[in-house]
């Protein structure tokens, strides 16, 4: 969301909010290139989803199953990730 306020970027103000800017990161438009390859995306839904059940739910619900996946490969996304954050504040 601070990339979109300092670059003067609409921020949408309804109850999807987050995930529209989501999506936007991995959009270009007039004012920036993208931010997230899209490459990324069903992976970071992933992760969406999880923190949205984890927030809705109890701890006892929790399907480590599903977890340990998402656990596992977070540091090499998170390297990604950051990868892709540096190179989009290199170019705009």
């Amino acid at each position: 969301m601070l990339i979109f306020k300092t670059i003067g970027e609409n921020i949408p103000n309804d109850l999807q909010w987050h995930k529209k800017i989501f999506e936007k990161t991995f959009e270009a438009n007039e004012k920036r290139t993208i931010i997230f390859r899209k490459e990324y995306k069903e992976k970071l839904v992933e992760y969406l989803s999880f923190r949205h059940y984890f927030r809705h739910s109890y701890g006892y619900e929790i399907d480590w199953k599903k977890l340990k996946p998402l656990i596992n490969g977070v540091e090499e996304l998170w390297k990604e990730l950051e990868e892709d954050i540096n190179k989009f504040i290199e170019n705009n």
